[in-house]
């Protein structure tokens, strides 16, 4: 999720994890680092484990992203849905399993009790880590919302053929997503929304490999280095933001060519047209070497054998 949904649903998490964390009996709360996990009975196993691998990945992209001594971080383990809708003020689509409020240093994330994980818990703590890491990288320089994801999905390692099915769905459907239109949101819906993720790691891709720097924390220090998201973009690409996003989209669409006619009914027409062309010449040489075989050696017609109403020779 984004780092900022909207200011009023911000201001609205923040009171209501200060409420959260002060309400008392049954709440417990683990310490590594500069990373806090705050859990109710039953999710212990979730906390630690989130503890465990939270971290250490915090750490680690905090300094690739030239943050040092990072401030703390808080992460909530909601136990319910009426936990997570007053920490995140009802934001989060029901498919979302956390929300990272970089500005606040706080993120909030589903009981795995209460929601069926799409990802490995692991990447999902990475993502939502990488949100805060990114936003303090950045040093004040606003992004665009599909960087940010696209930051974390490279950081979380988060491609996976569920992404290509959604894309070239989406593709099919009606075509890309201008990456303008996901400058400050992304859609509500999971069918749009899952197009929107995979573009945005496409276009981080895109820009890591095009620069040459090869990684998204590379990147999201250069882009703090230039001091502005466009300025940034043309360094690294050579174009203006809004080339380099059409760029983006065109080389998306030639990437997903293939996948697209692996899926359409053309495949199948295609596979039975080779079939029936491989049978007819399997057929035609077979009969070859049936009446080869047939022969006589002085290459003369079968003859027949006397002594049997079936033997040729």
């Amino acid at each position: 999720m984004s780092p900022g949904l909207r200011t009023v649903f911000v201001a609205l998490a923040l009171l209501s994890a200060l409420t959260f964390a002060a309400s008392g009996a049954g709440w417990m709360r683990e310490t590594s680092g500069h990373l806090t996990v705050e859990f109710a009975s039953g999710d212990e196993l979730a906390a630690r484990r989130v503890l465990e691998i939270g971290a250490g990945a915090s750490e680690r992209l905090h300094r690739q992203m030239g943050v040092e001594s990072p401030a703390d971080i808080r992460v909530v383990v909601a136990p319910d849905e009426t936990t997570f809708r007053e920490l995140t003020g009802g934001a989060v689509p029901e498919w979302g399993v956390g929300v990272a409020y970089a500005s606040r240093s706080l993120i909030v994330l589903r009981s795995p009790r209460i929601i069926d994980y799409p990802l490995a818990l692991g990447q999902i703590v990475v993502h939502e880590l990488a949100h805060v890491a990114t936003e303090r990288g950045l040093r004040g320089v606003r992004a665009p919302r599909w960087f940010h994801e696209g930051v974390a999905m490279m950081s979380a390692g988060e491609w996976r053929l569920g992404n290509l099915d959604a894309m070239v769905a989406r593709v099919e459907g009606g075509g890309t997503i201008p990456l303008s239109e996901l400058d400050a949101s992304f859609p509500y819906g999971s069918s749009d929304a899952a197009a929107a993720y995979v573009e945005s790691f496409f276009a981080v891709n895109h820009l890591a490999e095009t620069s040459g720097i090869g990684t998204a924390p590379g990147v999201v220090r250069a882009i703090a280095a230039a001091g502005s998201f466009d300025e940034g973009v043309a360094r690294l690409t050579g174009q203006a933001r809004a080339s380099f996003e059409e760029s983006v989209l065109g080389e998306m669409n030639r990437s997903y060519r293939l996948p697209m006619f692996l899926r359409s009914g053309r495949l199948l027409f295609l596979v039975i047209a080779v079939l029936v062309i491989v049978a007819v010449i399997v057929r035609a040489a077979t009969s070859r070497r049936r009446l080869e075989a047939l022969s006589d050696s002085d290459g003369g017609p079968p003859r027949w054998r006397p002594g049997s109403d079936s033997s040729w020779e």
